[in-house]
């Protein structure tokens, strides 16, 4: 129960908030928590997307292994889409 909608819209302004004042470290998080509520949801072209964006603020940030780890988990949810297909 609850209000799917309304929290993809509070994590997208969470991630707009952030980009805007340059708070890359919280950007990175607010997308890859988005990330993983929408693949939550079945929405997993979404979420690889904002899994790249996260990825990028990581490495921007200096977080190199974190942005290792998430490259990995996406490489394992292609490799999960492709051998349903």
């Amino acid at each position: 129960v609850g209000d799917f909608d309304e929290a993809a819209i509070l994590y997208h302004l969470s991630i707009t908030s952030a980009r805007d004042h340059r708070f890359i470290c919280e950007e990175a998080i607010a997308n890859e928590l988005a990330a993983h509520f929408q693949m939550e949801r079945g929405r997993n072209d979404l979420s690889m997307l904002l899994l790249g964006q996260s990825i990028e603020c990581y490495e921007t940030w200096g977080a190199v292994k974190k942005a290792e780890r998430l490259k990995s988990h996406c490489r394992e949810k292609q490799s999960l889409k492709a051998a349903r297909c």
